[in-house]
């Protein structure tokens, strides 16, 4: 990607930190070396609406190109394959990633169509830390609806990837509450009756 001001947590690749990415021109010759890293929310249909995904700062190349397989680490073991549909008529497209257990917690992208290639929607882009939140973490920034640039050791993709996903013990209670309060047994047995109910144990 090209524009770094479009990247949360941005960090510079140093002589401590190298960038391990080598990136081959058509020439063949030059390779391209990211000069540092940082994380895109991509926005979707979820209830952040957005999701994080790690990104090359490159200002060689303008584009911001997403691989499916980019969206594998936001669901871990969970990741069930992922579906791209298309509609030639409206030039639109439809790109889900299931989840494996939790229908509620697959991820679905929407955009528009240029010949064959998929765009999304404009990634959002943090807005300019101030002195008072300057030493939030990003999980604070999130509840308080406000976006950082500067770095801060909890301002990775890395933990913003954490934070998509539930405890088991409030998975469990969350399960509970929603299935009208059934007993333990009723709830570890709810994935056999109902889609969309992950296993609980």
């Amino acid at each position: 990607m090209q524009f770094k001001s479009v990247l949360w947590g941005f960090k510079w690749c140093t002589a401590k930190n190298p960038c391990r990415v080598r990136l081959t021109c058509v020439d063949g010759k030059s390779p391209i070396v990211p000069k540092g890293y940082g994380t895109a929310r991509i926005p979707a249909s979820n209830a952040e609406g957005s999701v994080p995904i790690k990104c090359c700062y490159t200002p060689d190349i303008p584009n911001f190109i997403l691989s499916p397989n980019s969206f594998k680490s936001l669901l871990g073991k969970q990741h069930n394959g992922y579906t791209l549909e298309n509609n030639d008529d409206k030039k639109t497209f439809r790109f889900s990633v299931s989840n494996k257990k939790r229908m509620s917690e697959s991820l679905l992208l929407h955009g528009t169509m240029n010949g064959c290639l998929c765009y999304t929607q404009s990634a959002v882009p943090p807005m300019p830390t101030t002195k008072g939140t300057a030493e939030m973490s990003l999980d604070t920034a999130n509840k308080a609806e406000i976006s950082m640039v500067e770095d801060y050791p909890k301002n990775s993709h890395r933990h913003e990837m954490k934070l998509h996903a539930l405890s088991a013990k409030a998975e469990r209670l969350q399960w509970h509450q929603r299935l009208a309060h059934c007993g333990d047994k009723q709830l570890c047995r709810a994935h056999m009756f109902s889609d969309g109910v992950p296993e609980i144990t």
